[in-house]
């Protein structure tokens, strides 16, 4: 008898230690308008609050629903983006919130389909999880005709000349971007474009206004407007975005970042920074994580990834046929990461652009606060399945 009174106290304290550790969730905007028969670029911020007393390190939302009508309504496409963050558990806290930002491309079709069920909109659902329980928010796009919808950007997509929303250039070398805003009807585009240049990038960045617009965006549902001239003079960190005069104070906007690199820097007396994980030849995952010693002089950090020439296969004689190299047109992806940084997973972004299997070559640089290379680690490789 003694022993199932026992059995039951442990059960009940085990059901006591399963109570839910992803509290809520919710999306920002909760809704939208998006026109019919064209491909539409939806920018959405989800936030996830997470019970600090008793969870796990992950909050993760492994993809998105799209759905018809409602948030239980028919499944039309299942899109695998994955969102990641992970952060140590801190029962001090009591609650912590994740904050993720997620653009995705909802297809014509999509909405064609919905419409065949007879809904006149589509819900993107996503759910997450710290691996123990997790909770769901969606946000609501109504469908409407190009001719009907009233005008409102959907979504904003910044790239710097060349591709990319990232890259490192010496002190006084050119740098051009543009923006491509994704939007219902037409009407008139208001905004500015703000850079925040350093010293005002270390922190919470300060940014200035850089050049009002104003242009009158015809139906479309797209157009790209080129970025002012920008500056390179000062080595150090520049951050650049766009700020519709619509967007609110908690809006997330996506930015741009480039390193200016002093003309002065050279290779003489860097440190060698060493790599911690993963292990050479390792495979990577989403979710790997990267981790160095740091720099005592660093104030940032830059996370490369290169796509490799060359193959490790031995030869007769013993010796390594074509040892691997990182391909000369500049790094598939990098991520930037600061001082108290040393540990880094692959974020959504970076993720996409190592969509190619095979063996790549990641390498981690270390700068200081005149953007000069202070440190460098030697090139590993790993693996993308």
């Amino acid at each position: 008898m003694k022993s199932i009174v026992t059995l039951m106290m442990l059960l009940g304290m085990a059901c006591g230690m399963a109570r839910s550790d992803v509290l809520s969730a919710s999306v920002n905007p909760a809704s939208q308008g998006i026109a019919l028969g064209r491909q539409a670029l939806v920018s959405l911020n989800w936030q996830a609050v997470r019970d600090e007393t008793n969870c796990l390190g992950t909050v993760t939302s492994a993809s998105v629903e799209i759905r018809a009508g409602q948030i239980n309504g028919p499944l039309l496409r299942t899109q695998p983006r994955r969102l990641s963050r992970s952060i140590v558990c801190d029962p001090t806290f009591g609650t912590r919130t994740f904050s993720f930002s997620d653009t995705l491309s909802i297809p014509s079709t999509v909405s064609e389909q919905a419409l065949q069920l007879g809904s006149d909109r589509l819900v993107l659902v996503r759910t997450f999880t710290d691996g123990l329980s997790g909770s769901s928010a969606a946000a609501t796009l109504a469908l409407r005709s190009p001719a009907a919808a009233g005008f409102s950007l959907t979504a904003i997509q910044l790239e710097l000349a060349r591709g990319g929303a990232q890259r490192v250039i010496e002190q006084g070398e050119a740098i051009s971007a543009r923006a491509i805003f994704y939007y219902t009807g037409s009407g008139l585009l208001r905004g500015q474009w703000e850079l925040a240049s350093p010293p005002g990038t270390a922190g919470v960045p300060l940014f200035r206004p850089l050049r009002q617009v104003q242009q009158l965006l015809p139906a479309g549902g797209n157009a790209t407007i080129k970025a002012p001239t920008l500056p390179s003079d000062i080595p150090g960190l520049y951050l650049l975005r766009f700020r519709p005069h619509s967007a609110s104070a908690e809006t997330t906007l996506p930015v741009l970042q480039y390193q200016v690199i002093s003309s002065e820097a050279g290779p003489a007396g860097l440190v060698t920074i060493p790599l911690l994980a993963p292990a050479r030849g390792a495979v990577m995952h989403s979710d790997t994580p990267f981790q160095w010693q740091p720099v005592a002089a660093a104030t940032s950090y830059r996370l490369r990834f290169y796509a490799t020439v060359g193959a490790r296969l031995p030869r007769l004689d013993g010796g390594v046929a074509e040892p691997l190299q990182p391909r000369g047109d500049g790094p598939v992806t990098a991520q930037w990461l600061s001082a108290g940084q040393t540990r880094a997973q692959p974020g959504p972004l970076v993720w996409e652009k190592l969509s190619a299997p095979g063996t790549y070559l990641w390498q981690v640089e270390a700068l200081d606060g005149d953007g000069q290379m202070v440190g460098v680690s030697e090139w590993r490789e790993v693996q993308r399945p």
